[in-house]
């Protein structure tokens, strides 16, 4: 004899099997997708000062930006979104010259950066800051900084360390 259609128990065997599958799947159907965080770029901004003049670029996420050459010693750090935090080296006055590092956790404007006289200033809302140098740091230990995170920087400059100012967020 030929079998033309279904038995009830292999329609209650597959009924089954739908219910379990549609019971797990309930909860994953009706969750609220929780909202995407928005992605915080990283990079770092880097002004340094060649044989010609001074320089600025960004790197953002490991893509370099177009280098600027600047008319002056005074160095415009633009914002990026989502930077809440950032970190800054420098190296001004040469070897001999002053180190400075910096972390600022609440970066809400865009500010420049001035060297004059081996001092770095900071200008944020026409509200000048004098950074203080730190003590016992040399080009040993920038140059390392410099090598270890930022080997293409083109303050650490193959090895030869140019004057400049690193920012990283």
């Amino acid at each position: 004899m030929v079998k033309k259609g279904f038995s009830l128990v292999e329609a209650l065997i597959v009924m089954l099997v739908l219910s379990i599958f549609f019971a797990f799947g309930a909860r994953t159907i009706t969750i609220q997708q929780k909202p995407r965080r928005e992605h915080n770029t990283h990079g770092y901004y880097e002004c340094y000062k060649t044989e010609t003049g001074w320089n600025q670029r960004y790197v953002i996420n490991g893509i370099d930006e177009d280098e600027t050459i600047l008319e002056s010693g005074i160095c415009n750090f633009e914002r990026r979104p989502n930077i809440n935090m950032f970190w800054l080296q420098a190296r001004v006055g040469g070897i001999d010259g002053n180190y400075y590092t910096i972390a600022e956790p609440n970066v809400n404007d865009n500010f420049s950066i001035s060297f004059e006289n081996n001092l770095l200033e900071v200008i944020n809302n026409d509200i000048t800051s004098i950074i203080q140098p730190v003590d016992n740091y040399g080009d040993t230990q920038f140059s390392n900084y410099l090598l270890s995170t930022y080997r293409n920087s083109n303050i650490y400059n193959n090895g030869n360390i140019r004057d400049g100012v690193i920012i990283s967020w």
